[in-house]
């Protein structure tokens, strides 16, 4: 046990997510700092965009996708997620307030 414990005592690493930027089209979603993002931004500016886009992940993983794939690119800080919660929470509390007791789920 005496091995081990040392484990149990390391505080947990849980923390924020703070602020990112999400890239999502036809291949899912990619999650990428502020930098990424404005280089992207940079190159669907150009006259000609190339058609594949080479970059890295917020955790620093290659990512190579084809740029008509890229349907768009959208800021994440803590703040507008707090807002979607409370958005979500006020739409969701509008619509439990119009049913009627005899409706099911």
């Amino acid at each position: 046990m005496n091995r081990i414990q040392h484990l149990f005592d390391e505080p947990s690493e849980h923390s924020s997510a703070g602020e990112f930027f999400v890239v999502a089209g036809e291949f899912g979603r990619v999650f990428v700092t502020r930098e990424v993002a404005e280089a992207l931004r940079a190159t669907f500016r150009r006259l000609i965009v190339p058609t594949w886009l080479e970059f890295r992940d917020q955790v620093g993983s290659l990512v190579r996708v084809r740029s008509r794939h890229v349907m768009v690119i959208v800021e994440s800080t803590p703040e507008t997620r707090a807002a979607d919660r409370r958005h979500d929470e006020a739409r969701s509390a509008e619509e439990n307030s119009n049913r009627r007791p005899w409706d099911t789920d």
